[in-house]
């Protein structure tokens, strides 16, 4: 995985990650977006990836002569079958204590793309071309596939939708955001302001790398990842505890800063889940907007065979 892979789309408002698959050289949107839950923030890809450059301080900075694109270097630098090991190891670690042995020895690291693809496959709203779209399997006909643009994020995202729980697929997902926090305007020394949320966000997750500066074109991918870990802050103090490494920093950050507090990090998670939940109750429809078929074809620059794919 590398960061010239990730491209954050305004229009949807989510994380739009390409791959190749390398057999056939061809390419594919996988868009990320949150679990409609916030309570399984725990199998959350964004607040996975979150806590792990939270921790790991090595994704986001980089020394002069370190690859600057790759996001887990030490992942890289290791052969591919110690990394199938490695992923496969790993899950088997976290499965249940009293699964069966034989069970657990067939979970190996193609049981996440099975898992998924299986769901896309029963799911009742899921539509064959948004399916293969996602998982990069051919849909038979290799003419047919000269049309369809699967790198445009507007044929992938129902999966995405799909995957992470949303009743309602074909609909744009809200993010979790810092600017629900305005509801804490009226309430004096509740409300952090916006210079205290940027210098919070370099704090915890500092970076070096350009695409990650002010300016940088993945900024508001820190902002969307940060905004997912603080909104589970109290949850994951909950469950974990002060002496968690990602509650502890959120803490000390907020320890530190004399424009925020603990105190103020609580009412933050609070306002910020009940917001992402209000948020994702009324969802604008893609399929119902009037202006679907201008936004489809432009989202995936194709013709208007693939708005009739994804609008039949």
């Amino acid at each position: 995985m590398r960061f010239s892979f990730w491209v954050y789309d305004p229009r949807f408002g989510v994380i739009d990650i390409s791959w190749c698959k390398l057999k056939t050289a061809n390419w594919y949107s996988m868009p990320m977006v949150n679990r409609f839950d916030p309570d399984l923030f725990e199998i959350d890809w964004l607040h996975c990836m979150a806590c792990a450059m939270a921790v790991d301080r090595r994704i986001l900075e980089r020394s002069e002569d370190e690859n600057n694109d790759f996001v887990w270097l030490d992942l890289h630098q290791i052969e591919d079958s110690s990394a199938v090991e490695r992923f496969r190891k790993g899950l088997q670690r976290n499965l249940p204590d009293d699964m069966p042995e034989a069970e657990r020895a067939r979970v190996t690291r193609r049981s996440w793309r099975k898992g998924s693809c299986i769901l896309l496959s029963h799911h009742r709203d899921v539509r064959r071309a948004n399916a293969m779209a996602r998982s990069g399997h051919k849909m038979g006909s290799n003419q047919f596939e000269t049309y369809v643009d699967s790198c445009g994020i507007g044929i992938s995202l129902p999966s995405a939708m799909a995957l992470n729980g949303f009743p309602d697929i074909f609909a744009i997902p809200k993010a979790p955001s810092f600017e629900v926090l305005s509801r804490l305007v009226d309430r004096p020394g509740h409300h952090p302001g916006h210079l205290a949320i940027v210098k919070f966000i370099q704090q915890f997750l500092p970076s070096n790398l350009p695409d990650f500066q002010p300016e940088g074109r993945l900024i508001p991918v820190l902002e969307q990842l940060t905004a997912t870990v603080v909104m589970t802050y109290n949850d994951m103090l909950k469950r974990y505890g002060q002496r968690d490494p990602v509650v502890f920093k959120l803490e000390t950050i907020c320890k530190q800063d004399p424009n925020l507090s603990v105190a103020l990090l609580v009412d933050m998670s609070k306002t910020m889940k009940e917001g992402y939940q209000n948020d994702n109750k009324s969802m604008q429809k893609i399929i119902d907007s009037s202006n679907a078929m201008q936004l489809i074809n432009a989202v995936n620059h194709t013709s208007s065979t693939v708005a009739d794919i994804i609008l039949i």
